[in-house]
């Protein structure tokens, strides 16, 4: 049995959550790339949290959070438990979406990690060799934020979602620049977070 993970608020993580078996159920397509991203924006919004970097690959997903409200379980369960059901709803399937290994949350400890984090995260499919370039990936990806400083605006997908229902039309995902780890009511300034993740980037072998 493993310990209880302690919850509190104002703490920067990375998340990571796989298929079951692995499979390829979040390959990226214009249908499953509005699920995810509507499930995520949902999950953010009702908990409060705020996001510095996601990627969605076809069989996992990274995430960085900052949890101010120290509502981490409840953000992990409302997300990966409405994210199953939409997708399953999507390829006629009843079988478990998500591994049954535990997520794995990792407590970013300073700026360093959460940099370090953000970087891995983006440069994923680069570095697996299926795409050349970050952008190229048509997957879910917040580069496309933190590269235009834009606010993702999300419709409600059509399908699991019934029109006229209690879930909103729309819902929006604002990547932020992190709060610094040793005060977190200061931020990176945006632009020099830009231009880090930037350079750091180019730095990973394959990028």
């Amino acid at each position: 049995m493993t310990l209880p993970r302690q919850i509190m608020p104002g703490r920067a993580y990375l998340i990571t959550r796989r298929c079951v078996q692995r499979q390829f159920l979040l390959r990226p397509d214009e249908k499953t790339n509005q699920i995810l991203l509507y499930c995520l924006g949902v999950a953010l919004a009702r908990c409060g949290m705020e996001v510095y970097a996601f990627n969605a690959m076809s069989n996992h997903y990274h995430l960085l959070v900052f949890d101010v409200h120290g509502r981490l379980p409840e953000f992990l369960r409302y997300l990966n438990l409405m994210t199953a059901k939409a997708m399953n709803f999507r390829w006629k399937r009843r079988e478990n979406l998500w591994s049954v290994e535990q997520v794995n949350v990792v407590l970013l400890l300073d700026d360093e990690a959460v940099l370090a984090k953000s970087v891995y995260t983006l440069v994923n499919p680069s570095v697996d060799d299926l795409v050349e370039r970050i952008e190229d990936w048509p997957g879910i990806s917040s580069w496309s934020a933190h590269a235009y400083g834009r606010t993702m605006v999300i419709d409600r997908p059509v399908g699991f979602f019934r029109e006229g229902g209690p879930m909103p039309e729309q819902v929006e995902i604002k990547v932020v620049a992190p709060r610094r780890a040793a005060n977190p009511d200061e931020r990176w300034p945006l632009a020099d977070w830009n231009e880090r993740l930037d350079d750091e980037t180019k730095r990973v072998p394959d990028w």
